[in-house]
């Protein structure tokens, strides 16, 4: 997917945290099939047809980890993707 820093060859779309994962997903469920209810990824992915051409949703994965302190571990991959691309990924709010 191209960014303003270089093409992201993974096609990271949003990255985040949150404490159940049942819950996120719920959420993001919400987000795409209903787009006024639910994460802010899937509204912002559902309002965004130009994403989806890009990454149609049959092609969607997601990555999970457990880490003891999730806050710190998306500011570090947030912080990381951001030195590297110059942005943020398209689903995540601008910082």
């Amino acid at each position: 997917m191209p960014r303003a820093g270089g093409v992201d060859e993974r096609g990271v779309l949003y990255i985040g945290q949150g404490q159940k994962i049942r819950d996120r997903l719920r959420k993001l469920s919400r987000g795409l099939f209903q787009g006024t209810k639910g994460h802010i990824a899937g509204r912002a992915y559902k309002a965004r047809p130009a994403i989806q051409a890009i990454a149609p949703m049959r092609d969607l994965a997601f990555r999970f980890e457990h880490c003891d302190d999730p806050k710190k571990r998306e500011k570090l991959r947030l912080d990381r993707y951001i030195r590297k691309f110059g942005e943020v990924p398209p689903l995540n709010a601008q910082t």
